[in-house]
């Protein structure tokens, strides 16, 4: 942990936390530390400092739809490039990866400018450099090690997000439905200009492709036009095949052990999923398909959603 950071944070510590921050919980959630109502200093973090792994509230079905939530202040560092960081014990804010770009939102009166998820398991959530800063808060109302703080989602950004990568799970039905049940590799379901596409692991005929193109889109905006809620299931590895449409759908990097997260926007099809989607399909309006390429037996298909364009720094990748 930086020095002065470190230092600053130990001062904020031990102060008394005011408007800027609630109280601890009364109940905090199971395997997370208890939220400290008298905060000490921490050491910085060392080799054999032990790493609190962050829970992730969106994974639960009605979490992805919970856009505030309570945490505990874990841990703080600086990064040369990106500036000032915390962990917190919980998060409703979505870490990029997956294909899906994170969110944004505020921890107290700091915004949060981008959200990744490191290898141990920790969020951390990166702190705009302005308007406001740990640095530029009183200690009196900045976060500190230690204590309960308020997490905030942005709203429109997490709305837009969402729909844009719903958007991508319906392809993979409209694939099956019109004669393609490729399986799906890699998916970018970023905003802007050929940024959202969908890879399947199959070859279309180039005599087929413009004509798939348009019974693509046609069945896209049929399902979203009939509507359908999205389902979140944990599963044993024992039931991926079925629910996923066969095991060949099912990833080679998923447990056997522990139970994975299945996401199905349409009946009849789920995909292993970790990020957040929309409630209901018909949220998303319309969604066109734009472009398809084949590369080296590789299926690329370009899509997109009207209205869900946002500022997306390189950072935020």
């Amino acid at each position: 942990m930086d020095g002065m950071l470190y230092r600053y944070l130990i001062a904020a510590s031990q102060s008394v936390p005011s408007s800027g921050l609630q109280a601890p919980s009364p109940a905090p959630p199971t395997n997370q530390p208890e939220p400290n109502p008298h905060p000490q200093p921490l050491a910085p973090a060392g080799p054999e400092s032990p790493v609190v792994e962050t829970e992730l509230l969106y994974l639960a079905y009605e979490g992805m739809f919970a856009l505030e939530a309570e945490a505990v202040v874990t841990g703080a560092g600086t990064d040369p490039a990106l500036g000032e960081w915390l962990t917190l014990n919980r998060t409703p804010l979505y870490p990029t990866g997956g294909g899906q770009p994170c969110d944004t939102g505020y921890i107290g009166q700091i915004k949060v400018s981008a959200v990744k998820k490191s290898k141990s398991g920790q969020v951390l959530h990166w702190l705009a450099s302005e308007p406001t800063t740990l640095s530029t808060l009183p200690s009196t109302t900045a976060p500190a090690l230690g204590h309960t703080v308020t997490v905030k989602v942005d709203p429109e950004r997490r709305d837009r997000a969402c729909k844009l990568h719903s958007a991508g799970h319906i392809l993979d039905k409209a694939m099956h439905d019109c004669g393609y049940p490729f399986p799906a590799g890699k998916a970018s379901h970023f905003p802007g200009p050929n940024n959202a596409y969908v890879e399947y692991l199959g070859k279309v005929p180039e005599p087929s492709r413009d004509q798939l193109a348009k019974e693509l889109e046609v069945e896209c905006n049929r399902y979203i036009q009939e509507g359908h809620r999205v389902t979140v299931q944990e599963l044993p590895y024992a039931e991926l095949a079925q629910a996923c449409g066969g095991s060949m759908y099912v990833p080679e990097f998923v447990s056997k052990q522990h139970s994975t997260r299945v996401v199905s926007v349409c009946p009849g099809l789920g995909c292993v999923c970790g990020g957040t989607h929309v409630r209901d399909i018909s949220i998303i309006g319309n969604m066109r398909v734009v472009g398809l390429r084949v590369k080296k037996g590789v299926t690329r298909i370009y899509y997109e959603v009207p209205g869900t364009d946002f500022e997306l720094q390189d950072f935020q990748r």
